[in-house]
């Protein structure tokens, strides 16, 4: 929901491009690894944006998607948080103190 275009700062724009290619990198993984497929996903992705469209005019849009639907991006997001948290954990690992 961000208009790229008028974002002048080259490491926000960076920064953009990032996430844009690591949810890229996240969705290869994941449709490898589950039952459904890119065309599943799309059509219900792009629901989704139009109800937060909705929703952002004030619109009530509640129950406007199915429990399938509902269900295959609760499994995407899951996806996505664990992966970025492995993801965060190789730059950053957590070091816990040495016990004398």
């Amino acid at each position: 929901m961000v208009d790229i275009s008028k974002i002048t700062r080259p490491e926000i724009i960076e920064f953009f491009e990032f996430r844009q290619n690591f949810r890229d990198q996240v969705n290869e993984v994941y449709f490898k690894t589950v039952e459904y497929i890119i065309n599943d996903y799309l059509p219900i992705w792009e629901k989704v944006e139009t109800l937060n469209k909705r929703w952002l005019k004030g619109e009530n849009i509640s129950n406007m998607l199915s429990k399938k639907e509902i269900k295959l991006l609760a499994d995407h997001l899951r996806f996505y948080m664990e992966y970025y948290s492995e993801y965060m954990l190789q730059l950053n690992p957590i070091h816990r103190p040495q016990s004398f």
